[in-house]
């Protein structure tokens, strides 16, 4: 059935009069949601990024305007599998009430141990329960290579350094950015924003994200 409130009645009636004996309605309410997909990280990815963004589709289908996401990681042992290890193992992290299809882990939270692989997965939540899980992906946290003690990137000796130019284009809005930038806030009327990223902490892979001015995920994609 659709979605939606409903009222289921019963009649009662006997056969032989076509007389009605009883009558009773009850009302119920279908909300089947389609589950979330996950994203990113992918599954079975290497990842190093200290406080990685853990994307997933959003889920559709749900007659309620108040349901919350949340995100659900556990550590996985040796020789079990993420779905055993969701079901049997506690949380290394768990957080709910999530309004967007995002999270990114923080920088406090407790680090990611290297060579441990993790499950995770996303819950829709109503009413303090969950209605819809996705499928349990995992990654495993590798330290990132080529960093030193003081956490900077050493560069191969003889090994050149990539610079593209990205010159401003006549008509569309320009923005100077450098990598210790975590956010910026920019105004723009068309379709189209130019900038330029100085890669001050020599990273080899970015990602930006999209809000609008009330702060809803837009969009993302790796650049």
């Amino acid at each position: 059935m659709p979605n939606g409130n409903y009222t289921v009645c019963l009649t009662l009636i006997e056969t032989q009069t076509k007389k009605q004996l009883a009558n009773n309605c009850l009302k119920i309410v279908i909300n089947n949601v389609t589950a979330p997909t996950l994203l990113s990280p992918a599954n079975g990815s290497k990842i190093c990024e200290p406080s990685p963004v853990f994307l997933w589709n959003p889920f559709r289908g749900s007659i309620e305007s108040n349901l919350t996401y949340r995100l659900h990681i556990v550590e996985v042992l040796t020789n079990q599998k993420p779905i055993t290890a969701i079901k049997t193992n506690p949380c290394f992290f768990c957080t709910s009430g999530i309004t967007e299809p995002l999270y990114q882990y923080s920088m406090t939270g407790v680090p990611f141990r290297n060579n441990q692989t993790y499950a995770w997965y996303i819950g829709v939540q109503g009413q303090k329960k969950e209605i819809a899980v996705s499928p349990v992906w995992s990654f495993t946290w590798n330290e990132c290579n080529g960093v030193s003690e003081e956490g900077v990137e050493e560069e191969e000796e003889g090994t050149p350094v990539e610079s593209v130019s990205n010159p401003p284009i006549n008509g569309i809005p320009y923005f100077y950015l450098t990598s210790e930038q975590k956010n910026e806030t920019v105004n723009i009327t068309g379709d189209f924003l130019n900038l330029q990223l100085v890669n001050k902490e020599a990273v080899d892979a970015a990602k930006y994200f999209i809000y609008n001015e009330e702060e809803k995920f837009i969009y993302t994609a790796d650049l």
